[in-house]
């Protein structure tokens, strides 16, 4: 009789829903969260703490799948209920039937989502939820923050395998603009590998996103697109002999995410000799730099007026914040970068005043030099 028991429990198993059968993947504590772990493991790496950092990142991948099968579980159960099954796809019928029957973990399941995406990115289907959980399976800022860990240790091999599968998943970020900093590690590391391709290719990718410019990518160096239009029009003002304090009042662009791209290829094109190239690369740059510093600017003194890109610079420099961030992000080497560009173009006039302005304004006494002796050298 038990054996009889033990077979019809078996066969109703096999045919009936696996909800009933299948043991159902365990609930997370709040200690457990997947992003809490990884925020745990970011302040390790910044204290310098790297094996800690790798298993609390590790720990956060782990839980990151745990939370995905148990969050499709979840949703799957609440779905076989018939009054949940003759809704459809309509999420937003199915998510009223989820409170009005207090089935309280789907309901919070997709209220998170809503949270994290915004409700329109469902586009109202239930389908669409589920389809992009199965995108949630991957970590890529774990890859991303290991990848750190190995290339501050000098195992590049290591780094560039863990970079190279966070930029592969990079679609899967919670914040998008992460990608860019996937891009600049995996840079800074073919530099140091000396991998000038590799270099290249992926500041050439920060630059693929940017509004403002294109074309490089197929070296076809201003694409007749709505892109590709504004870099040429830099480049054809410098053509006209466009006064340069009127050149950096009419060309303003705000994707400061290119800066770092356009100094690395600034840098890259002029030592290959490469003119046309680094003329646009720096162009953008520059345009760039002057733009952050006149916005900040204009919203600390609503009555400042441009008169000159040197007084620009002066008055965002006597902000001492203003003079740290163009220190760190490097605006005078992207300056200076544009005046040699200039220079090697032909643009003698051009580059002659944009090297006297950097000499006048620049924080730092080495940019003041090198612009000074290239004066003098003019």
């Amino acid at each position: 009789m038990q054996k009889l028991i033990l077979f019809i429990g078996i066969f109703f198993c096999s045919i009936a829903s696996p909800f009933f059968c299948v043991e159902a993947p365990r609930k997370l504590l709040p200690e457990e969260d997947p992003f809490r772990l990884w925020e745990t493991a970011q302040a390790a790496f910044d204290a310098g703490r790297y094996d800690e950092a790798i298993i609390y990142a590790e720990q956060a991948r782990v839980n990151r799948i745990e939370l995905y099968n148990w969050s499709v579980y979840t949703l799957q159960a609440a779905l076989q209920a018939p009054s949940v099954k003759a809704a459809g796809d309509n999420l937003a019928l199915i998510l009223q039937l989820f409170r009005e029957r207090d089935v309280l973990d789907a309901e919070n399941i997709i209220v998170s989502l809503f949270e994290q995406k915004g409700e329109e990115y469902f586009n109202n289907s239930m389908m669409a939820v589920l389809s992009y959980l199965e995108t949630t399976t991957v970590f890529p800022e774990v890859d991303m923050l290991i990848g750190r860990i190995y290339q501050v240790e000098g195992e590049y091999d290591l780094a560039e395998t863990y970079l190279t599968r966070a930029w592969e998943n990079a679609a899967a970020l919670d914040v998008p603009a992460m990608k860019n900093d996937i891009l600049y590690l995996l840079a800074n590391l073919a530099l140091v590998q000396g991998d000038v391709n590799a270099y290249e290719q992926a500041l050439l990718l920060v630059l693929s996103d940017d509004p403002n410019f294109n074309g490089l990518l197929d070296d076809m160096l201003m694409e007749q697109t709505e892109k590709g239009l504004f870099v040429r029009s830099l480049t054809n003002a410098l053509k006209r002999s466009m006064d340069i304090d009127k050149f950096f009042n009419l060309y303003r662009a705000e994707s400061y995410q290119s800066l770092g791209a356009c100094i690395g290829l600034s840098e890259l094109y002029l030592q290959n000799d490469e003119t046309d190239k680094a003329l646009a690369v720096s162009a953008l740059g520059a345009v760039l730099a002057v733009t952050r510093v006149s916005s900040i600017v204009q919203q600390r003194d609503s009555e400042f007026a441009y008169s000159t890109v040197e007084d620009l610079l002066q008055t965002g420099i006597a902000y001492a914040d203003i003079r740290d961030w163009s220190i760190v992000t490097s605006l005078w080497k992207q300056l200076y970068l544009f005046a040699n560009a200039c220079r090697t173009a032909g643009y003698g006039d051009f580059s002659g005043e944009l090297y006297r302005i950097i000499a006048n304004c620049a924080p730092e006494n080495y940019w003041r030099q090198v612009a000074l002796q290239q004066i003098l050298a003019q």
